[in-house]
C-alpha cells in the first residue's frame, strides 16, 4: 500500500490495470529518498550575528505567530493548519506530476505530448501552493512546510502503451483527492465562521471540478480509441496544445 499525502494509489485502480494488461507498481514513498539535510545547521550562529536575516525563534512545530493586526485576531488556528496541510497536498501533487513528466519524456517512451501535459499540471499545482502561501501570510498565519516524499513511479506493462491510460487514470484519482482536501479546508473555515476563507477556497473548488471533468474525458477517450495508434493521436493533440476544453458552468 502506498500513499501520497494520504491518497491511496495502490488500492483503488487494480481493476483498470488488470483490464488493460497493466501490471504496475504505484507511487512508493521512501524516507531514504529524501535529501539529507541533517548536516546543515539551520540555527542562528555567530556568522549571521548582526545580519538582516535571523532564524525564527519559535520552536517547531508551533504554528502561530502573534501579529498585532486585526486579521490575526479573526484567523483561527484550525484554518491556519488546514491551509498548511493543503500547501503540502498541492506540492506533493506537483512532485507526482513531475515524475510523470519525466517518465513520458524518456527516449524509450517517446510521448512528448503527455510529457508536456504533466509538466503543465505540475506547474499548476505549484502555483496553487504559492497562492496558498501568499494567503497564509496575508491573514497573519505562519507557513509551515511539512516533509515532502519524492514519488517513485514504476510503469511495468505488457503492451508498451497502457502506461498512458494508467497515467491519466492516476491523474484523475489525484485530482479527486485534491478536491476532497480542498473541501476539508472549506469545512474548517465554516466551523471557524470564516466566510472570507470559505469564499477564497471556492475558487479552488471550481478549478478542481473542471480538472476532474477534463481528466475523466481523457480517460474515456483513451479507452475509446484504444492504447495503440489512439494513444499516438492523443499525444500529438496534447503536444500541439489541442486540449479538451474545460467546462463552462459559471452562472451568468
Amino acid at each position: 500500500m502506498a500513499f501520497v499525502s494520504g491518497f491511496t494509489v495502490a488500492g483503488g485502480r487494480r481493476a483498470c490495470a488488470k483490464q488493460h494488461g497493466l501490471r504496475r507498481t504505484a507511487v512508493r514513498m521512501s524516507e531514504s529518498s529524501l535529501a539529507d539535510f541533517t548536516k546543515v545547521d539551520f540555527k542562528e550562529s555567530s556568522e549571521f550575528d548582526g545580519k538582516v536575516f535571523k532564524t525564527d525563534t519559535v520552536d517547531f512545530p508551533v504554528t502561530r505567530v502573534k501579529l498585532d493586526h486585526k486579521e490575526e485576531l479573526s484567523y483561527k488556528k484550525e484554518c491556519e493548519e488546514a491551509i498548511n496541510t493543503q500547501i503540502n497536498v498541492e506540492l506533493t501533487a506537483a512532485y507526482l506530476y513531475q515524475a510523470m513528466y519525466a517518465y513520458f519524456g524518456r527516449d524509450t517512451v517517446g510521448l512528448p505530448g503527455f510529457a508536456k501535459f504533466f509538466k503543465e499540471m505540475s506547474l499548476e499545482e505549484k502555483e496553487h501552493a504559492e497562492k496558498l502561501v501568499e494567503y497564509q501570510n496575508a491573514r497573519g498565519g505562519r507557513v509551515v512546510f511539512k516533509p515532502l516524499y519524492v514519488p517513485e513511479i514504476a510503469f511495468d506493462y505488457y503492451d508498451g502503451t497502457s502506461d498512458a491510460l494508467y497515467a491519466m487514470d492516476l491523474h484523475l484519482q489525484v485530482e479527486k483527492f485534491v478536491y476532497e482536501k480542498v473541501m476539508a479546508v472549506h469545512e474548517a473555515a465554516e466551523r471557524a465562521h470564516d466566510p472570507q476563507l470559505q469564499d477564497y477556497m471556492e475558487t479552488f473548488l471550481s478549478d478542481q471540478v473542471e480538472a476532474i471533468k477534463v481528466a475523466a474525458d481523457y480517460v474515456a477517450q483513451i479507452r475509446r480509441v484504444g492504447t495503440g495508434h489512439g494513444v499516438y493521436h492523443i499525444d500529438t493533440a496534447l503536444l500541439e496544445g489541442k486540449l479538451i476544453p474545460k467546462p463552462d458552468f459559471a452562472i451568468a
